[in-house]
């Protein structure tokens, strides 16, 4: 049998191998690090641009902070105003019930009362006076007691005789609380 020489074809074909091993490998590597380069390239964008987009946000957040702000303290503002109107409305009832009772109080009497005083604590009203008889001033709570509208029930203080007089004339001393005018109107 003939005997051939293989031996330069394989190690032809063995280099050729390593050849094409080393190119793939080389490429491979190439190809790579191309790959993480433009994968490093796009995060770095996807970054740079999600952080300009979080500026954007903490900006916005932060103009909104600052109007939020501002509507807080006008809104402090606004409570002051609402409670300076509501005392300046205060006040301007009191007067009108005060106008109110000063209206009303004399065509409650008699010509023959005579009113010494008139105190006013809140609603409490206490009127003291002099009449000439007991029936006067059973006259004058009748006629305080017809006005249901404006007062609550009267209670009479006392009466107390003056001595030095045949007549039964006394001084007296009356306790009313007057209703408030806007409940008695609605």
């Amino acid at each position: 049998m003939m005997q051939l020489n293989l031996l330069p074809w394989r190690q032809h074909r063995k280099k050729i191998k390593k050849l094409r091993f080393a190119c793939g490998a080389i490429i491979a590597g190439i190809v790579s690090l191309f790959i993480l380069v433009v994968s490093h390239h796009i995060a770095a964008n996807a970054l740079n641009e999600q952080q300009s987009k979080n500026d954007f946000i903490q900006s916005e957040i932060n103009k909104e902070k600052a109007v939020l702000a501002g509507l807080i303290k006008e809104k402090g503002k606004h409570v002051v105003y609402e409670k300076q109107i509501r005392m300046i409305t205060n006040i301007k009832q009191v007067s009108y019930n005060t106008i109110s009772l000063l209206k009303i109080l004399p065509t409650l009497g008699t010509s023959s009362i005579f009113i010494m005083n008139i105190s006013r604590v809140g609603n409490l009203i206490t009127i003291t006076g002099k009449a000439q008889s007991n029936e006067q001033i059973t006259q004058l709570l009748a006629n305080i007691a017809s006005q249901s509208s404006i007062f609550n029930e009267p209670s009479l203080g006392g009466i107390k005789n003056d001595k030095n007089t045949s007549k039964e004339a006394g001084y007296f001393e009356l306790k009313i609380v007057q209703k408030d005018i806007n409940s008695s109107e609605v």
